[in-house]
């Protein structure tokens, strides 16, 4: 896809609309919330499953298959299988099952997607199938996910950011490429990230807005239970406010807020919750990301649902 970020293509899903749920089914009202599992288990006793599962399910024949056959041998005795590298997000992942399987979400915006560790978070600890459509400027990072997407016709791939307003804007890629932002580096705060918050090159990128992409995706895919994710690193008010008009017809979204700010001008964590919230936007969840040496919470993922187009769904235990 050309950087002029205009509409990638993508392996047709069918011609035929989809059509618009009215209610949740009675078996999406009683999720099942499950043990976790840590596979770390002696391999005696993974082979047990595996000798198990053969003996349920027929045997796997490829690895995809001995995923899946595993997957489902330990869920329908009660546990959760969790990826070491997802164990400390097990609490979102639960959360935004429960939500996007509720509420029928058939659409994920992924604002800032890096190397596709949201993408890959929704599909391998969520369990999202439908569509998602990622956003992600840097050049290097958007080749690598185009790689990525060409074999999930179900994953679209902009090379653009999201702000305020179209046009184009310097972006700083940082050292620790996943922290790079529009905005200048701070260590005012915190100096947890005093080494990878630095930046080691300036790209100047093509800037769209949430309203603009909404409307292009709507038309052409037919979605109609959007869920919005951003981590713009400082920037997610701002790609919030080029969306103001279309935020409403967001089932639910989450971004990050930041208690101890890791660069200049970013909001405040009460600026964020002030931001939504007067946008008819309800808190549901709060889950930490990172602390400094001091223990003191740097952000947090802040989930947040639009009462207006919430289903009851069940209460999580966690």
């Amino acid at each position: 896809m050309s950087r002029d970020c205009n509409p990638p293509s993508r392996m047709s899903r069918g011609d035929q609309p989809k059509q618009r749920a009215t209610s949740p089914s009675a078996d999406d009202q009683h999720i099942r919330y499950p043990r976790r599992l840590s596979l770390t288990a002696p391999p005696t006793v993974v082979a047990a499953i595996l000798h198990q599962a053969k003996a349920d399910f027929g045997g796997p024949r490829t690895p995809m298959t001995l995923k899946t056959t595993v997957g489902n041998f330990l869920r329908k005795r009660g546990y959760h299988v969790f990826r070491s590298d997802y164990l400390d997000k097990a609490n979102l992942s639960l959360h935004l099952r429960n939500l996007l399987v509720s509420q029928k979400v058939d659409c994920v915006f992924d604002v800032g997607a890096n190397k596709g560790q949201y993408y890959s978070f929704l599909r391998e600890a969520v369990g999202f199938r439908g569509l998602v459509i990622s956003f992600e400027p840097v050049k290097r990072l958007h080749g690598l996910l185009q790689e990525q997407a060409a074999a999930d016709p179900n994953w679209i791939v902009y090379g653009c950011a999201l702000g305020r307003t179209t046009g184009t804007a310097d972006f700083n890629v940082m050292k620790g490429d996943q922290l790079s932002s529009f905005r200048t580096p701070s260590t005012n705060s915190t100096d947890r990230f005093h080494v990878s918050n630095t930046v080691v090159a300036v790209e100047h990128v093509a800037v769209r807005t949430l309203d603009e992409v909404y409307d292009e995706n709507a038309a052409q895919h037919r979605f109609s239970r959007p869920y919005l994710k951003i981590d713009a690193q400082g920037f997610d008010l701002e790609v919030a406010q080029g969306g103001v008009e279309r935020l409403d017809r967001f089932v639910g979204l989450q971004c990050e807020a930041s208690l101890l700010p890791l660069y200049e001008g970013a909001p405040t964590f009460q600026e964020t919750l002030a931001f939504f919230q007067a946008r008819g936007l309800a808190p549901s969840a709060f889950f930490p990301v990172a602390t400094d040496q001091k223990l003191r919470l740097i952000d947090c993922d802040c989930v947040f649902v639009n009462p207006e187009r919430i289903w009851q769904a069940d209460v999580i235990q966690y």
